[in-house]
């Protein structure tokens, strides 16, 4: 995983994320999850720990970590965000947890757990809506 080689390697000093289209991340695609839907329970375990350990690695890095938000911002990328020291939008940046509303709360365990840093110096999270 590129954080192993980041933490291993002592010249680096700080991450900086970027979304290097238009947006920083607009999230996964909804029909991808209604085929996890009816996966078996490990492969669905499998991907849920994967994302979750990217953005705990994330978060636990002994450097600097700074997300730069352009437009949208959903889904797991707001765990990614909530797993940096600093995060830093543009005007026009748009949040949202969108995939509640169909029943899937795969980012919240994360994102909740990091809310000190998302709540510090920015807006509430409503878990129950999805909506920041």
């Amino acid at each position: 995983m590129i954080l192993e080689e980041i933490e291993a390697n002592g010249n680096i000093r700080a991450v900086i994320l970027w979304g290097t289209g238009k947006h920083f991340s607009t999230g996964a695609n909804i029909n991808w999850f209604k085929d996890l839907a009816v996966a078996s329970e490990a492969e669905k375990k499998r991907v849920a720990d994967l994302g979750a350990e990217a953005m705990r690695r994330l978060f636990s890095l002994p450097i600097s970590t700074i997300a730069l938000v352009q437009n949208a911002c959903f889904g797991d990328g707001i765990g990614y965000v909530a797993g940096c020291d600093i995060a830093i939008a543009s005007k026009d940046a748009r949040f949202a947890i969108s995939e509640v509303r169909i029943g899937i709360t795969s980012v919240l365990n994360i994102v909740v757990s990091y809310q000190r840093h998302w709540c510090a110096s920015g807006p509430a999270l409503y878990a129950d809506s999805g909506d920041i």
